[in-house]
């Protein structure tokens, strides 16, 4: 059946909003990695920083900024592939985001204990913020995966959640470094 003029199937509204996040992650992605860079010369230039070193926690703090900045990247690469159904791209997303959800949570598990000293309100935000920008990628894996596209208006919360939560995670990874 021929297309209203003007008016995109749902297929290309989710494409050309994919084609979007996946131009604008990549840009964050590269302003995270060059302020790890910075941060990473001065911790290694920083003297005495040896056995009880915060080297271990802002590692795992730069991993998980990464992680929540790559996962719209690669839900954004899932999303362009051509000729894939619906349900294919609900499988795809679910299971990057799955796989994503636990090495996140792994990564807040070992923070857990290496936080000695800091308050417990900071932990549960940190935690908060990063499973709240998880999840919604996983609901949109699971809806689409039904064949429900309701799952793009999920992926665009996701999309949006994590990147505000890998920036802020970088942001704090940075504050961390040059105190």
């Amino acid at each position: 059946m021929p297309m209203a003029l003007g008016r995109p199937t749902p297929k290309e509204q989710g494409k050309t909003a994919t084609q979007v996040i996946v131009g604008s992650e990549a840009a964050m992605k590269e302003t995270t990695d060059s302020s790890w860079e910075v941060g990473k010369r001065s911790l290694l230039r920083r003297p005495g920083s040896a056995p009880h070193s915060p080297i271990p926690s802002l590692a795992n703090r730069a991993g998980e900024a990464l992680l929540l900045l790559l996962l719209p990247v690669i839900n954004g690469l899932v999303g362009v592939l051509p000729q894939t159904s619906t349900r294919a791209v609900g499988g795809e997303l679910l299971a990057v985001a799955l796989t994503l959800w636990v090495v996140v949570s792994l990564i807040l598990a070992r923070a857990r204990k290496d936080g000695h000293g800091r308050p417990a309100h900071e932990f549960a935000i940190r935690v908060g913020t990063a499973e709240a920008a998880v999840v919604p990628a996983i609901v949109a894996g699971c809806l689409l995966l039904t064949g429900n596209l309701d799952g793009m208006w999920w992926q665009a919360a996701a999309t949006i959640l994590c990147i505000v939560a890998g920036v802020s995670d970088a942001w704090v990874l940075l504050v961390e470094i040059l105190r």
